[in-house]
C-alpha cells in the first residue's frame, strides 16, 4: 500500500506600507497556496519580529506591524504557516514593510534692515521614498516670526519680511508634508528658520538682497562724475587750442 504525499504549504513574500508613527495591517495570508486544493492553511505565526518595530496577530489571522517610534525606512519580519490537516508541514515567508518619514532640516539667513529675504528652505529636506512619495512643493506655517511676516512661495521658496526698523535675530517654523503615494497618509515635519537682520548698508549674508548707496555713497559717486566731466572738459580744450 502507497501512503500518500501529505499537503505542502505554499506562502508567498509580501510588502506593507505605512507613515511613520502608523500601525499597518497586513493580509499576509492572502496570496498563499498549499498544494492541495483541499486543504487550507493554519493561523500564522511570527518566527521572527522585526528589528525596529513589532508584530501581532489579530483575530483574523492578519500582522498588524507598529514601526517604533521616531523610525522610518524599511523593515523585515518573517512568519510560519502550516496546513491544517498535516500540521508537521510548514513553511515561512517574509513580509516587507516601507515606513514613511520626512527629515527636514533647520535653516538660517542673513538680510538686513527694512530688506526680504527669500530662503530655500526644501532644499536640505527629504523624503525617505521620494520615488513613490515625494516632498510636497510648498510649505507650511507652523509659527510665525515675532519680529516680520513670511510668504510661502509656490516654489517651495520662503520670503521672509522684516518689520519696519527691526535689527536682531527673529525665528520661524514651517512644516513641510509628503504627498500620499502607496501609503495611507503622508508624512509630515517641522524646521526652524534663524533671520539675522542687521542694521548696516550692506548686505553680510549669502541672500540675493541687493544693497541700496547710502547718501555718503551718492556724495562719492556725483564728486567723482564731477572730476571726470571736469578733466574731459580741460582735455578737449587743450587739444583745440
Amino acid at each position: 500500500m502507497m501512503l500518500g504525499i501529505p499537503p505542502t504549504p505554499n506562502p508567498i513574500n509580501d510588502t506593507g506600507n505605512t507613515t511613520q508613527g502608523q500601525p499597518v495591517t497586513i493580509d499576509v495570508r492572502s496570496n498563499d497556496t498549499t498544494s492541495s486544493p483541499a486543504t487550507s492553511l493554519t493561523t500564522p505565526t511570527i518566527t521572527q519580529q522585526p528589528t525596529n518595530g513589532s508584530v501581532t496577530i489579530d483575530g483574523s489571522g492578519n500582522a498588524i506591524y507598529t514601526p517604533n517610534a521616531g523610525f522610518s525606512g524599511t523593515d523585515t519580519f518573517t512568519y510560519q504557516v502550516c496546513v491544517q490537516t498535516a500540521p508537521t508541514q510548514c513553511k515561512t515567508a517574509t513580509v516587507s514593510v516601507s515606513v514613511l518619514g520626512v527629515s527636514a532640516s533647520a535653516d538660517s539667513a542673513t538680510t538686513k534692515k527694512d530688506t526680504p529675504v527669500t530662503i530655500s528652505i526644501l532644499g536640505n529636506d527629504a523624503s525617505t521614498a521620494p520615488a513613490n512619495a515625494p516632498l510636497a512643493g510648498v510649505a507650511t506655517e507652523v509659527s510665525a516670526p515675532a519680529h516680520g511676516t513670511v510668504v510661502y512661495n509656490a516654489d517651495g521658496t520662503a520670503t521672509y519680511n522684516p518689520a519696519t526698523g527691526f535689527t536682531g535675530i527673529d525665528t520661524f517654523e514651517y512644516q513641510i508634508c509628503t504627498v500620499q503615494g502607496p501609503y495611507p497618509q503622508p508624512a509630515c515635519a517641522t524646521a526652524k528658520v534663524t533671520v539675522v537682520v542687521n542694521s548696516g548698508t550692506t548686505n553680510p549674508g549669502s541672500n540675493n538682497a541687493t544693497p541700496v548707496p547710502s547718501l555718503n555713497d551718492w556724495g562719492l559717486l556725483l564728486l567723482s562724475a564731477l572730476t571726470i566731466g571736469f578733466a574731459g572738459f580741460f582735455t578737449r580744450k587743450r587739444i583745440t587750442e
